[in-house]
């Protein structure tokens, strides 16, 4: 069961901060740091809500999910 979805908003320029509307914590950059940043919050957050298992998924496609 999934408890808590989240996503960071590296200060995205797409509209990504529509997906407060599907329910998601979204936490958004004040600009651009990259990959490694975007990861460490994506994490940080999650530890916060007491996350037991982290999946981290990449709208872009370019890294896959991994098993």
């Amino acid at each position: 069961m999934v408890d808590v979805r989240i996503l960071v908003d590296d200060h995205s320029k797409d509209g990504t901060c529509l997906a407060e509307r599907l329910g998601l914590q979204v936490y958004v950059h004040n600009q651009n740091y990259g990959y490694g940043r975007n990861q460490q919050t994506c994490y940080r957050e999650a530890l916060a809500n007491g996350a037991d298992i982290v999946i981290m998924v990449h709208p872009d496609y370019q890294y896959l999910p991994g098993w």
